[in-house]
């Protein structure tokens, strides 16, 4: 054998030398031996992953289906170049391991804002007028409707709008309120005499009827109309209406007017008409230059600098207010 020969051929080298090269030979066989081994175990491929799998995809109005050997919804989707928003909604999610026959659903999300101007139908106030005979209504100023900035907002998938809503922005034009006086002035009746009695020379007077007045507080200057009314306080503020300093709109009326402290009120504009003056007992003149949602009925809100007057302003009920009209008396 050549190895026999190998080994009688050079029986001749010292026994050390003849020990190493006979182990360096074995080794080299058994490397040999384990890198072939190595090969043929890299070689195997995983089973799992070279499985192919049948995927459904419905995405932009269209359905295929395509065979992969991919793993995640993700990397599917990438392979078939299908870009995903950061608004759109994947189904199942990107990080989904791909089955077979796996349905994925790709919902494009859109929200869009529409900015348009409409019309603020105006509100009308009556008040009884003691002046005017029962019966009559006379116009004391005229409604005009206001125009306001209003933003709509539509939530669409795939291109069918399946929510919106609506945000009131600034008003362009405030309204005016339309002012309506009706009569309380009794008609006098005249009361014809059927009696037999013998008439005096002068001829017969109608006896004068009651006239209901109006209830006057001295000192006070004459309005339209009183009413008793439930007094808070406001600011500018984030407390008081969500803004603050720098804000758009902050300090800046319903009527489209800066506030300012001892001068503006915010109002039920049915019951005090916008732009009006009014006396407040106790407190002097305003104008009612603002609205507020909480402001309804005989509640009349009184604009404060601060927070810490409007705290101390507190709540008060019962207070009489002379509803003026749209000027200041002199």
């Amino acid at each position: 054998m050549k190895y026999n020969n190998f080994a009688s051929h050079h029986s001749h080298f010292h026994p050390v030398i003849k020990y190493a090269l006979i182990s360096l030979s074995v080794l080299i066989i058994i490397g040999a031996g384990s890198l072939v081994y190595m090969y043929n175990q890299s070689s195997i491929p995983d089973v799992d992953l070279m499985k192919l799998r049948t995927v459904s995809i419905a995405v932009d109005g269209r359905s295929f289906s395509v065979k992969t050997h991919l793993s995640t919804v993700k990397e599917v989707l990438d392979s078939n170049k299908i870009f995903v928003g950061p608004n759109d909604i994947v189904e199942p999610g990107l990080t989904n391991d791909l089955n077979d026959k796996m349905r994925i659903h790709v919902s494009r999300l859109s929200i869009s804002k529409h900015e348009y101007t409409v019309k603020v139908p105006y509100p009308t106030v009556y008040y009884n007028d003691n002046t005017i005979d029962e019966g009559k209504e006379v116009i004391i100023q005229s409604g005009t409707p206001g125009l306001q900035k209003v933003s709509v907002y539509q939530r669409s998938i795939n291109g069918e709008i399946k929510t919106s809503s609506q945000q009131n922005g600034e008003m362009i034009l405030p309204y005016t309120s339309e002012v309506i006086a009706i009569g309380k002035k009794p008609v006098p009746i005249i009361v014809a005499d059927t009696t037999q009695q013998e008439l005096p020379s002068s001829p017969p007077v109608a006896a004068a009827a009651a006239v209901i007045q109006p209830t006057v507080t001295p000192n006070a200057p004459t309005g339209k109309y009183t009413i008793q009314a439930e007094l808070t306080a406001y600011t500018a503020g984030v407390e008081s209406t969500g803004k603050h300093p720098g804000d758009k709109g902050y300090g800046i009326t319903f009527s489209g007017a800066t506030v300012k402290e001892e001068h503006t009120i915010s109002v039920d504009p049915t019951v005090i008409p916008l732009n009006w003056w009014v006396y407040i007992e106790g407190i002097g003149y305003r104008k009612a230059e603002d609205t507020g949602s909480a402001i309804k009925g005989n509640r009349i809100d009184v604009f404060m600098g601060s927070l810490d007057d409007a705290k101390r302003f507190g709540r008060k009920t019962n207070i009489t207010v002379h509803v003026i009209g749209p000027e200041k008396p002199e």
